[in-house]
């Protein structure tokens, strides 16, 4: 993905509502972001003006993930399932 064309998704999802759209889009502007910012560290990506966009796009999607017994019930689950316990919900 070139540079324009990623800085263009980040503000098209803004308007997305599938999930997997918005998280495969995410992966490939990483590419820029990663290239744009590959001498000055993670602080710099963490703090990229794709990822924030992307991210505010995310929470937005799926604000229960703010709430900490959410939070916490999901990595309950997703520990049980990674060490083959099996549990659900």
């Amino acid at each position: 993905m070139d540079k324009a064309r990623a800085y263009r998704s980040a503000i098209e999802v803004q308007d997305a509502c599938n999930l997997s759209g918005v998280m495969f889009a995410f992966c490939e502007a990483m590419e820029v972001v990663r290239e744009e910012t590959r001498d000055r560290g993670e602080q710099d990506r963490r703090n990229h003006p794709i990822v924030i966009l992307f991210l505010a796009k995310l929470v937005e999607m799926v604000p229960d993930c703010e709430d900490l017994t959410t939070f916490g019930v999901a990595l309950d689950l997703a520990k049980s399932q990674a060490n083959g316990t099996g549990v659900t919900r």
